[in-house]
């Protein structure tokens, strides 16, 4: 039982019921940071690129990144998945293309300039981070918060953003962005993907953001202990380190033809005719 308690919240420990998935009903939305690597550490060993691509293949194309950082570096995470990135803005679905969706009426920030004005203004550039529909900064202190908060601030005033943006303070970054925008708004573009479109959309993720993606979608599995329990959360893993694993015994049922219930998928140390129903998928080769 305690085991069972590290993992699943406890609706899912009293449940009767969990939904069962395979390749033809099932999608996959990944937050980056925290979720799949470190915080600001975008790359991926080649073992964990090609899980996801495999994942990518056995679920005909419904995997995609939705995370708050710069598509310049989600994008590359493992080629060829599509990304959404900063608050949804930004959207790379296969071709290279780079489309910016702003709410309407809001102009793009003037980026280059600010950039110039946050240099001659004796800012911080370490931990400013380039974007392509916001301003940020990371941030790993207290004292570094401040200072972001001061300086997004100045930039605000000087090119007169009141209007239509604000600075919104997460987990480890300050951020300029458009008011009124949110990461979960694009769960409901991603639903109407063509590759996506009729299944359950599972959400994995570590912060409140990915916790209203996945009481949209129904479906969430929680990385760490920040994201709090309830009917949508399938269960959870400690730390993006054991995402993988799960992740590989996800695409192992999948390549099989094989359906599954989520919270086998998450269990430590278990055999592979553990994680597998005893049936087939009718029609799965």
């Amino acid at each position: 039982m305690s085991n069972n308690k590290a993992i699943f919240n406890k609706a899912q420990e009293n449940s009767v019921f969990q939904p069962v998935f395979h390749a033809g009903n099932v999608g996959f939305v990944f937050d980056v940071d925290e979720c799949l690597v470190e915080v600001n550490q975008h790359a991926l060993t080649s073992g964990q690129s090609d899980i996801l691509k495999r994942l990518y293949k056995a679920t005909q194309g419904s995997v995609c990144f939705l995370s708050n950082n710069t598509g310049k570096t989600v994008s590359t995470l493992a080629q060829g998945i599509p990304s959404i990135t900063e608050f949804g803005l930004v959207e790379r679905w296969g071709g290279g293309k780079v489309d910016i969706n702003l709410p309407d009426g809001v102009a793009p920030l003037p980026l280059n300039d600010i950039e110039d004005f946050i240099r001659g203004s004796g800012g911080d550039m370490v931990r400013f981070m380039a974007k392509e529909a916001t301003v940020c900064f990371n941030y790993y202190n207290e004292d570094e918060k401040i200072h972001a908060r001061w300086m997004l601030g100045l930039v605000m005033s000087s090119f007169f953003l009141g209007v239509d943006y604000k600075v919104e303070t997460l987990l480890d970054s300050v951020e300029i962005v458009p008011r009124g925008v949110k990461k979960v708004d694009a769960i409901p573009r991603i639903a109407q993907k063509d590759t996506f479109n009729g299944k359950k959309i599972v959400m994995f993720g570590d912060s409140c953001t990915d916790q209203e993606c996945m009481e949209k979608t129904g479906y969430g599995v929680a990385v760490g202990d920040y994201i709090k329990d309830g009917d949508y959360l399938l269960g959870r893993v400690p730390h993006f380190s054991k995402t993988w694993n799960a992740l590989s015994n996800i695409v192992a049922c999948l390549e099989a033809g094989q359906s599954f219930r989520m919270e086998n998928m998450l269990r430590p140390n278990v055999t592979n005719s553990q994680l597998i129903l005893k049936h087939r998928v009718p029609g799965a080769r």
